[in-house]
C-alpha cells in the first residue's frame, strides 16, 4: 500500500507540474518549452509573457484548487460526510456579499475586492461556529448554520444589488470565478495562507481518523473534539478565503476530488490529504486553461467550467456507489 501510495504521489506531482508548464506555454500567444524556459529565466518579450501575466495565473489556480480541495477533504472528515465542502460552511456566500457591498458601496478597486472576499469569508465562518456553540448542537449544528446563514447572506447580496444594477456584472463576474485578476501582490498574501493552512490540516489527520470511528469512540479516545472542530473550522475558513481571493467562487472541486482520491488510497486522512491537494492543483490549472483556450478570445468563467465537469463526475460517483452498496 505505501509503495503504491508513492507511485501516486509521484505521478500526480509530476501531472501537476506539466499542468504548470503548458499554462505557462498555452494562451493568446502560444510558446515552445524553450521559450517558457527563457521567459522563466531570462528577460525580453517571453519573460513578460511567462512571469507577469500566465506564471501568477497558474500559480493561482494551483494554490486555489489544492486549498479548496483540502478544505473539501477536511470537512467531509469532521462532518463525517462525503458530501460536504466549502459550501457547507457560507464563505462563499458571505465571499460574494462582502464583494457585492465593495462594489456597490465603496467603488470596488481590485484590492479591496480581495480583501472584502477574505474578510467576510472568515467573519461568516465565525458567526455560524458562535451560532452552533449557542445552541450547543454540536457538528450537527454547524452544518444547519451553514445552511441557514449562507441562505441568509444570498439574500442580502441580492438586497445590495437592489442598490445599484450597474454594479451587476462586476458581481456576476466575481460569482462565476476567474483567474485573470491575479497578480504577484495576491499570491504573495495568499500563498502562505494556503500552503501554511494546508500543512496544519495534514497535521490533524489522526484526529480526522479518530473522528470517522464515532463522536463517542473519539472522546474516549482522548480527543478533545470542540477544539478539533475549531480547528478545522478555522483552517479551513482561512484556506477557502484566500482561495476565493485569488479565484472567486469555485464550486465542485473540494466535492469532486476527494471522493475520486478515496478510490485510489482509501479514507487514511494522513494519505488522503497530501493526495488530494496535488490532484486538486494540478486539476485546477488545468480547467484553467482549458476555460481560456477552448473558445478563445472568448473565456469561460472557471466556477462555470467546473461544475460542467464536476456534475457528470459526482453523478458517475454517486451511481458507482450505489452499486457498491448494492453488492
Amino acid at each position: 500500500m505505501k509503495k503504491g501510495y508513492l507511485v501516486y504521489i509521484i505521478v500526480f506531482a509530476v501531472i501537476m507540474a506539466v499542468a504548470v508548464v503548458l499554462g505557462c506555454a498555452f494562451g493568446a500567444a502560444p510558446l515552445t518549452l524553450e521559450q517558457v524556459l527563457k521567459g522563466l529565466l531570462g528577460e525580453g518579450t517571453e519573460a513578460v509573457i511567462v512571469r507577469s501575466l500566465r506564471l501568477p495565473r497558474v500559480l493561482a489556480a494551483l494554490l486555489a484548487g489544492g486549498g479548496l480541495t483540502v478544505c473539501g477533504c477536511a470537512l467531509q472528515g469532521l462532518f463525517r460526510n462525503p458530501m460536504a465542502d466549502t459550501g457547507i460552511l457560507g464563505i462563499s456566500s458571505g465571499a460574494s456579499l462582502g464583494v457585492t457591498v465593495c462594489i456597490v458601496f465603496l467603488g470596488g478597486a481590485a484590492g479591496l475586492i480581495s480583501l472584502a472576499a477574505f474578510v467576510s469569508g472568515l467573519l461568516t465562518v465565525a458567526l455560524i461556529y458562535a451560532l452552533s456553540r449557542l445552541f450547543k448542537s454540536g457538528t450537527t449544528g454547524l452544518l444547519l448554520s451553514g445552511i441557514c446563514v449562507s441562505a441568509f447572506l444570498s439574500a442580502l447580496q441580492n438586497m445590495v444589488l437592489m442598490a445599484d444594477h450597474t454594479k451587476l456584472d462586476q458581481v456576476y463576474a466575481f460569482t462565476m470565478g476567474s483567474f485573470s485578476g491575479a497578480d504577484p501582490s495576491k499570491l504573495c498574501f495568499a500563498a502562505p495562507i494556503i500552503i501554511t493552512g494546508s500543512i496544519l490540516t495534514l497535521m490533524l489527520s489522526r484526529p480526522l481518523n479518530l473522528l470517522q470511528t464515532g463522536n463517542e469512540q473519539a472522546s474516549s479516545a482522548g480527543l478533545d473534539l470542540r477544539l478539533i472542530r475549531a480547528l478545522v473550522l478555522l483552517l479551513t475558513a482561512l484556506i477557502c478565503s484566500a482561495s476565493v481571493m485569488l479565484g472567486g467562487v469555485i464550486s465542485f472541486v473540494g466535492l469532486i476530488i476527494p471522493h475520486c482520491m478515496r478510490y485510489l488510497c482509501g479514507g487514511d486522512f494522513r494519505r488522503l490529504l497530501p493526495l488530494s491537494f496535488l490532484c486538486g492543483g494540478g486539476f485546477m490549472v488545468l480547467a484553467d486553461l482549458l476555460s481560456r483556450t477552448l473558445f478563445a478570445p472568448a473565456e469561460i468563467p472557471i466556477g462555470i467550467f467546473t461544475a460542467l465537469l464536476g456534475a457528470p463526475l459526482f453523478f458517475y460517483l454517486l451511481a458507482r456507489r450505489r452499486d457498491n452498496v448494492k453488492s
